[in-house]
């Protein structure tokens, strides 16, 4: 009996994520065509300490998050609650950032929500779990449902910020160090630090 459970709790997750990936894929179609665009800009020249570089890879409206949060509520149920604490849109981007393992300089990458303002905001640093897909990294598949959830808490007033982890994204030439607290840790600390680097780009809206 507990295994038939176990199992059909299994189903109803797998059911409500595939539905979730089908009302995500219509919604950005819908984005496409009137509620919001995607303008990917060219890279700047840089001369930070950490930050390498940094693309805008979309944009949601504020009321276009407000649908989306709605919407999902048959998905998740009471997650329309978040709705009515939306206040901004949102930019997101893709940067790459120096970072170290081992003692030597490493390029990674991660993925970042910014409110759509001049003011200055908190930074939320999200970490995923384990991860065993490459083409799942955030900075590589931003419309995956958990990391969509994540962006839209941009739009209640943080920036942020998602690492893609070493052997993932940008640095996806190296094995991921699983479970390497110093370097994971490292990942996590020089994102942030890049973050605030970024948002210090004319071109940016927000501040930290």
């Amino acid at each position: 009996n507990q295994l038939c459970q176990r199992m059909n709790t299994m189903n109803v997750l797998l059911n409500s994520r595939l539905r979730l990936n089908r009302f995500l894929i219509s919604a950005m179609l819908i984005s496409a065509i009137g509620f919001t665009s995607c303008n990917k800009d060219e890279e700047p020249v840089l001369t930070h300490d950490y930050l390498v570089s940094f693309s805008k890879v979309n944009n949601f409206s504020a009321s276009f998050i407000k649908i989306m949060l709605n919407s999902m509520n048959t998905v998740y149920p009471g997650i329309d609650t978040l709705a009515k604490d939306v206040a901004y849109g949102i930019d997101l981007y893709t940067i790459t950032y120096n970072t170290t393992f081992k003692g030597n300089p490493v390029i990674a990458s991660g993925l970042v929500s910014i409110p759509k303002s001049s003011e200055s905001f908190p930074i939320l640093s999200f970490q995923n779990g384990t991860n065993t897909f490459s083409l799942n990294a955030p900075s590589i598949n931003p419309s995956d449902p958990m990391y969509t959830l994540m962006e839209m808490m941009g739009s209640h007033g943080y920036i942020v910020v998602m690492p893609d982890y070493l052997g993932y994204g940008a640095s996806s030439t190296m094995l991921h160090p699983y479970y390497d607290k110093l370097s994971t840790t490292d990942a996590v600390t020089d994102m942030i630090l890049a973050v605030q680097e970024l948002v210090t780009e004319s071109s940016v809206d927000a501040e930290s």
